[in-house]
């Protein structure tokens, strides 16, 4: 058995003990490829472990720290949209959102974002203890197609705060970019980004950071606060002290 026809058989009884094992709660999507192929992607999730893994026959992406899938769906012929919540902090409700699409039984993230970050918090020093939130905020990210032939794409991007004791503080605001999409990478994005400095990356696979040197023009999204980097065909939220993270691995 040749290497390639090795790989296929391993990834097909992968794929099947999956769905045998997560049937309950699995979701079988079928979409048409950009080469015009029918193919199924399969989202599976394992709420005890806590992963959430999304296959097809020829590859499979893994996420950490996934406690609940929220929608999984086909956008239209060629796009998936899956929204799932992410183990947060205290008073903290996190959820990501992934677009993507498959070309050759290849899982291509198109698009991979924080959709919501909502933290209510309650100062346990106050005496009595407030049954409400002392301070409270919301971001939350909402996309559409914006043409017929789905190359390019809103993202409204909401922003709120409010602080029960100076309420005078209190504001909100939504925005909204055009996101276009790279026919050659297969993502949406906003713009391209000249980078040239060092990142400390971490990686969910191993559950490391390294420090690596990056050097050259990539793809990115800015929405509000939250800045993102496509970088050798994957996506990386970057934080403010020039840190990169991936949602996913294979």
């Amino acid at each position: 058995m040749d290497t390639i026809k090795k790989q296929i058989f391993i990834s097909a009884i992968l794929l099947v003990g999956l769905l045998i094992g997560n049937q309950a709660k699995g979701q079988a999507i079928k979409i048409l490829s950009f080469t015009g192929k029918a193919e199924t992607i399969n989202v599976l999730p394992d709420y005890d472990r806590e992963v959430l893994t999304i296959a097809t026959l020829k590859d499979t992406l893994h996420i950490e720290g996934c406690t609940k899938v929220d929608e999984a769906i086909a956008l239209n012929k060629s796009f998936v949209k899956i929204v799932y919540q992410v183990r947060g902090g205290s008073g903290i409700h996190l959820r990501h959102m992934l677009i993507l699409t498959s070309k050759n039984n290849k899982l291509c993230q198109s698009l991979h974002i924080t959709s919501l970050f909502n933290e209510e918090y309650i100062d346990f020093n106050k005496k009595p203890v407030s049954s409400k939130p002392d301070k409270s905020s919301r971001y939350e990210v909402k996309v559409n197609f914006l043409n017929m032939d789905y190359h390019k794409m809103t993202a409204s991007i909401y922003k709120e705060e409010k602080s029960k004791d100076r309420p005078q503080n209190d504001y909100n605001k939504e925005s909204t970019i055009t996101l276009t999409f790279d026919t050659i990478k297969n993502i949406f994005y906003s713009s391209n980004m000249d980078v040239s400095q060092h990142f400390t990356i971490f990686d969910p696979k191993t559950q490391q950071e390294s420090k690596q040197y990056l050097m050259g023009t990539f793809p990115m999204i800015q929405l509000g606060s939250y800045s993102y980097y496509y970088i050798k065909g994957e996506w990386y939220e970057k934080g403010h002290n020039d840190d990169l993270s991936k949602y996913a691995y294979k």
